[in-house]
């Protein structure tokens, strides 16, 4: 074992111990010692229990976030995990849910609500979605007064901001504000909404919204995409933006029916459509392909994938060449994603349809695990370098992806795609989607600063790097 390991090992422990001495502390302050730590934390004896029980699940879930050779990762979880003990020790932090991360704020009812005051009008709207640590509290990170990330998938994005933008012209910049009181978008916002290149989602973000029913002013971040292009990134993986984020479990909000989010999920996989249809289909096939892509890409022979490596994979697709993990992001961001059974549990019902496919079932049982009943499995049934398997798992990828096997020196000498080798396959595959994604990431973000605005654009970058540093142990989470 080295010395650095040895010596972080010790200092998990020590860590540790010292929530447990903090909560163990006489409540009697009368005592000199005792005075820092005990005049401040005043908890009842089950409200205790409950922290005690907290802290050592929140330890055991940490514990499997990394491997023991993840020296840096470690590091940074045990300064936060300092943090949180001078939080607790301040009276800052004396609730379970401070400890591991508060439930969603986030109702059905109040995303309706967000959705009807932004699109009245049902009829130019096909779908949105919300999704983020607002939405989806993640493991080790506090919604605090984050924004709540929305994106509506719209038919018409020009004439739905113009209507947009007389109802709600703060949201924009002093650019935007230009077409309020026009009838038509001027030309060079015309230009702008239709023609930039890229995924094309026009964000407006840390827009204030009051809520009329709670009386509460919350934070937002929402996207307008035409439905069109994002059913092409579904289908074609053109961008991998919309696409990548529809990798990941999402909260769907009702715009024309009464049923719920959750509903929505399910009924996408049933043949009851709930959603603008085309667009079900859409999601449908990127499900299948994003599963596709990771079994093909996967340098594994395993048979044998357990399912939080199957998500984590998943999840990954679409951060793999973004610019924006380099700095500026959450470097935790994947882990938290796929870390606590809440989460794990989204993901399985996600993808769980997808094990089923005719065109993958032959290949694929996903079944219970034999050493633990609430945890499932991957067995993956011919050899993965089957001819047969590579040739099913290359059908379910997106026509542009297929195209770079026979490019770029893969289809060297006249090869046929069945006598090319599966690492050349693997490659080729894998190197095409990250190209996209870091092409994509990039045209996105200047559209980003030219929606937001300089001030805004300024605050919202302020607020990614105190998110990364905040991963990484230096500073607390906002």
């Amino acid at each position: 074992m080295s010395v650095a390991r040895s010596k972080l090992q010790k200092e998990v422990i020590r860590l540790y111990r010292d929530f447990l001495r903090t909560l163990s502390a006489p409540r009697d302050n009368s005592s000199a010692a005792n005075t820092t730590i005990t005049a401040q934390i005043r908890l009842t004896d089950s409200e205790r229990s409950a922290l005690r029980e907290t802290i050592k699940r929140e330890f055991r879930r940490e514990a499997a976030l990394y491997k023991r050779t993840d020296i840096l990762q470690i590091e940074a979880a045990v300064r936060r995990g300092r943090r949180r003990l001078e939080d607790l020790q301040s009276a800052r932090c004396i609730s379970c849910s401070d400890l591991s991360g508060p439930m969603s704020p986030v109702s059905i009812a109040l995303l309706k609500r967000i959705v009807s005051s932004l699109s009245p009008n049902t009829n130019n709207i096909s779908g949105a979605f919300a999704y983020g640590s607002v939405v989806f509290p993640q493991h080790g990170r506090p919604t605090g007064n984050g924004q709540i990330d929305l994106v509506l998938l719209v038919t018409d994005p020009v004439q739905w901001h113009l209507l947009n933008i007389q109802r709600n012209p703060k949201h924009y910049n002093l650019l935007m504000r230009s077409a309020k009181g026009r009838t038509t978008m001027p030309f060079y916002l015309r230009t702008i909404l239709t023609s930039w290149p890229g995924p094309n989602i026009y964000y407006n973000p840390l827009v204030k919204w009051y809520d009329q029913e709670t009386k509460n002013t919350l934070l937002l971040k929402y996207g307008v995409v035409k439905v069109d292009n994002a059913i092409d990134d579904l289908i074609s993986w053109s961008d991998l933006y919309i696409a990548g984020r529809l990798h990941k479990p999402v909260l769907w909000i009702p715009v024309t029916d009464g049923s719920d989010g959750h509903a929505i999920e399910y009924k996408m996989w049933s043949g009851e459509k709930s959603l603008f249809a085309p667009l079900d289909d859409a999601q449908r096939t990127n499900l299948i392909s994003a599963l596709s892509y990771v079994l093909l890409t996967s340098a594994s022979t395993e048979h044998v994938l357990h399912e939080s490596d199957l998500f984590r994979a998943l999840a990954s697709i679409s951060y793999q060449g973004d610019w924006r993990m380099i700095v500026g992001e959450d470097k935790n961001k994947v882990a938290r994603l796929v870390t606590g059974s809440e989460r794990v549990a989204k993901f399985r019902r996600l993808y769980q349809p997808c094990f089923s496919e005719p065109s993958l079932s032959k290949f694929l049982s996903f079944e219970q695990s034999s050493s633990r009943t609430d945890e499932f499995v991957l067995r993956i049934i011919p050899p993965r370098d089957d001819p047969t398997f590579i040739a099913a798992l290359l059908h379910n990828l997106p026509a542009r992806l297929r195209t770079v096997i026979y490019r770029n020196k893969v289809a060297k000498n006249g090869q046929r795609s069945g006598q090319i080798p599966v690492g050349t396959i693997r490659d080729a595959v894998r190197r095409a989607a990250v190209r996209t994604v870091r092409r994509s990431s990039v045209q996105q973000t200047l559209l980003g600063f030219l929606s937001a605005g300089p001030g805004r654009s300024v605050k919202y970058a302020l607020a990614k790097l105190q998110k990364m540093f905040a991963s990484l142990g230096v500073v607390r989470w906002s």
